[in-house]
């Protein structure tokens, strides 16, 4: 079954998650309209100027057709346990005042104590929405590959240009051109394309 997304709301612990987790989906939804929430700001000097450089290029590489609109709350990194009502509060605004086809946000395998939160809230605020949770490798001890969107190499050449709006983050072996195109490479051969993102199905609503 394919989709084709016209809302989608995608979450992020950090400043930096969306781009790591899915940003070559979001390229390849073009036509979407897309919001972007981040809930902290990742660690490093200028990571908020980084951020909206990074939301300024998803906004205008590719001819995006759709809206693009985004929020940062700079809550305290590896401390979002403590405002989980407010975040819960922040998503139901949004899921009862915008009709999204999809939200992304941290698979249900994520340990990382930032993601679970959002996995959690997320998955409490938007019961009558379909939810995909995007990988993160380093933080999983397994993943089930549910959903798989394939991806052009153009729209990993557009999650590669992300990574270059994070100069703080370099240091991470995850932001490098190998890591990006090795992972799709290998999803997309446990499906039978060129490229692909894997995503766990949390919810379908259809």
């Amino acid at each position: 079954m394919k989709i084709e997304p016209k809302k989608i709301l995608t979450l992020a612990a950090h400043t930096d998650d969306v781009e790591i987790g899915c940003a070559a989906t979001l390229h390849k939804f073009k036509e979407a309209d897309v919001k972007v929430i981040a809930f902290s700001l990742a660690p490093g000097e200028n990571v908020e100027r980084e951020f909206a450089n990074s939301m300024d290029l998803l906004n205008t590489e590719w001819s995006r057709r759709g809206m693009l609109e985004y929020d940062l709350h700079k809550m305290q990194i590896r401390e979002l346990g403590y405002n989980r009502q407010q975040i819960l509060d922040i998503l139901y605004e949004e899921a009862y005042g915008t009709k999204y086809d999809l939200v992304l946000c941290p698979s249900s395998f994520d340990t990382h104590q930032d993601h679970k939160v959002i996995r959690d809230e997320c998955f409490r605020a938007f019961k009558k929405t379909t939810i995909f949770g995007y990988e993160m490798p380093w933080n999983n001890r397994t993943f089930d590959s549910d959903v798989f969107v394939e991806v052009s190499e153009a729209n990993l050449k557009s999650k590669l240009r992300h990574f270059d709006c994070y100069k703080s983050q370099t240091s991470r072996k995850f932001f490098s051109e190998d890591y990006i195109f090795s992972m799709a490479k290998y999803r997309g051969f446990q499906t039978g394309v060129e490229y692909a993102e894997a995503f766990e199905l949390v919810r379908m609503v259809i």
